[in-house]
């Protein structure tokens, strides 16, 4: 059984802002290959690397984050992990001039509902022009088809965190699925891998959650506290 890939909840967001540049460059540094993020849209449909659909919680401003450029939203400073304004800005996905390609970090990046094609498609655009390894994670259906036909090779997961949409999502053969890993178990874990397909779970923090994914051989753990699980397998 090889051992899972630990995967930095919105990057190394103890010190750092969460969903930053220099949140994903501390993972790297810590030993973390992979980093998650989330996507949203601006006004003019640039993605944009932010948890929330709106500005309050993470930035100076509020309002919500398809009501503004994305040239307004590229000079917002982020607040740390207190609430304080962080030197850190927000992320946009421009080209190659928006600092990506010299974070050193694969990115699982969580597109999220509901997104135009159109940003699922520039998303992909942006990641192939600063030549990252990355894959696409959504609660969203069409999100992953639109992702399958703009980028084919991309590896693709279906977010889960209801039983109902489990055994759905079972039945149509994805991939891969993220599950909460609440709803995680040795025979879920047993049937994806006898099917060919990849398991990750979601958000794993606590010792004793982490040591039993672990244990279950699930294949991708996404946590806020990668450096306490990479410790656990003994990297």
């Amino acid at each position: 059984m090889s051992a899972p890939i630990i995967i930095a909840h919105r990057g190394l967001h103890a010190v750092h802002p969460e969903n930053s540049l220099p949140a994903f460059r501390a993972a790297v540094r810590a030993g973390i290959e992979w980093v998650e993020c989330d996507v949203q849209q601006s006004l003019d449909g640039f993605p944009v690397i932010l948890h929330d659909d709106t500005l309050g919680r993470a930035t100076i401003i509020s309002g919500r984050v398809d009501r503004h450029r994305a040239d307004e939203i590229a000079h917002l400073r982020l607040h740390d992990h207190l609430g304080r304004p962080s030197d850190a800005l927000v992320p946009v996905l421009w080209s190659r001039r928006d600092g990506l390609a010299g974070i050193g970090a694969s990115l699982l990046v969580e597109i999220k509902p509901p997104a135009a094609a159109w940003l699922v498609a520039r998303t992909a655009e942006v990641m192939r022009a600063n030549h990252l390894r990355w894959m696409i994670q959504s609660f969203d259906r069409a999100n992953l088809h639109i992702a399958r036909r703009s980028a084919p090779g991309i590896a693709r997961a279906l977010l889960i965190d209801k039983q109902s949409d489990l055994l759905s999502a079972l039945d149509e053969r994805w991939p891969a699925l993220h599950v909460g890993h609440g709803l995680v178990d040795a025979e879920l874990v047993r049937l994806m891998h006898e099917q060919g397909r990849m398991i990750g779970v979601w958000t794993v923090n606590e010792k004793s959650d982490l040591r039993r994914m672990i244990e279950l051989g699930v294949d991708r753990i996404i946590t806020d506290e990668p450096i306490v699980a990479r410790s656990l397998l003994g990297m």
